[in-house]
């Protein structure tokens, strides 16, 4: 059976090259975007690459949400000038490299910061190095620890550097349907009922916490309400308490999502006995973190989901209990969006 791509589901690259236009660097970083952007005709990867990128945001904090936001990380060294040690012009920090007749070459220091970064966050990498390895120095500190078995490349056209680069990827098997991120989703469901001895006929309404990374399982994965808004008013109607949801069949918190699966969390419940009403309701003995809601009150319900592998999961719905007793669980929220 033939699925659909799911679009929340495509890799982010994030495509970290020099861009000096006198030295044609940004010309091939675009040709090596192009060759991986799904937008371009590439391999389908969804590629930051920071020259395109129209913000009034400040370029630093850009860079530092695109990377905390990207799956795969790409790192292109262009050659740029010859570093010179000593009032003697050695062309090599050590004997043995000006012997060699190696020499050192500086690089672009913002995407040498952008690597610093991409490794701290533990990004899978592939990086490029110009210039032949038996006539350019090792890079040295920590950058040159990490970049071991780095891909040297001749600067001979954009085209080239492209085709080797999209190879190098092919090669590496970095799934382009797999984020690391969780996404969260209306189950569908019409409310599973349940007789309780003492509240009698109660519905549950749920939501699935999906983890879309197609090989790293999510763990310790806790869920809670962000807040809930009157959406007539525009005020807050939950006490602001941070208690964890309860995981659908389970009394445990810190759950475990595989790698491409989901779980449930108890989104709503809804009491049926006389007067009904809504209740958001977590796992809690102290009533007064529990939030009711009466009949026709239109609400705006944030939750959030956090793990120990991916970034913090936010996603806001449109709830209302109606007059017999269902749900209206709208899937998200824009500015136009409404109850009738």
């Amino acid at each position: 059976m033939k699925h659909e791509f799911d679009p929340k589901r495509r890799a982010k690259l994030f495509l970290s090259c020099g861009q000096r236009a006198d030295l044609d660097e940004l010309r091939f970083g675009q040709a090596v975007r192009d060759s991986l952007d799904y937008r371009k005709g590439g391999l389908g990867y969804d590629v930051f690459f920071a020259k395109g990128e129209q913000e009034p945001h400040p370029v630093v904090q850009v860079i530092f949400r695109e990377l905390r936001d990207s799956d795969y990380y790409v790192f292109i060294d262009f050659k740029r000038e010859r570093l010179v040690w000593g009032l003697g012009g050695d062309s090599s920090p050590s004997a043995e490299n000006a012997q060699s007749g190696k020499e050192l070459f500086r690089g672009s220091l913002f995407t040498h910061q952008e690597f610093a970064i991409a490794c701290y966050l533990g990004l899978p990498f592939a990086a490029f190095r110009e210039g032949k390895e038996e006539k350019i120095e090792a890079l040295g500190g920590i950058i040159g620890l990490v970049l071991g078995n780095l891909e040297h490349f001749e600067k001979t056209s954009p085209e080239s550097l492209a085709a080797r680069v999209s190879d190098f990827i092919q090669k590496r098997g970095w799934p382009i349907s797999s984020r690391g991120r969780l996404d969260l989703r209306f189950a569908g469901d019409i409310g599973r009922r349940d007789n309780d001895p003492k509240e009698g006929w109660i519905s549950y309404y749920h939501l699935n916490i999906v983890n879309l990374h197609a090989r790293r399982a999510a763990t310790n994965c806790f869920a809670y309400i962000d807040s809930i808004i009157d959406q007539r008013t525009g005020e807050r109607v939950d006490k602001g308490y941070t208690c964890e949801l309860k995981w659908e069949g389970t009394k445990l918190q810190g759950i475990r999502i595989g790698p491409g699966s989901s779980r449930g969390i108890d989104a709503c419940i809804v009491y049926h006995r006389n007067p009904s009403y809504l209740m958001f309701s977590p796992e809690t003995d102290a009533e007064n973190h529990k939030t009711r809601a009466e009949i026709d009150q239109p609400l705006i319900v944030t939750y959030v989901v956090c793990c120990d592998e991916f970034q913090e999961a936010k996603q806001s719905f449109f709830i209302k209990l109606k007059a017999d007793g269902s749900v209206e669980f709208m899937p998200s929220v824009d500015e136009t969006a409404s109850f009738q």
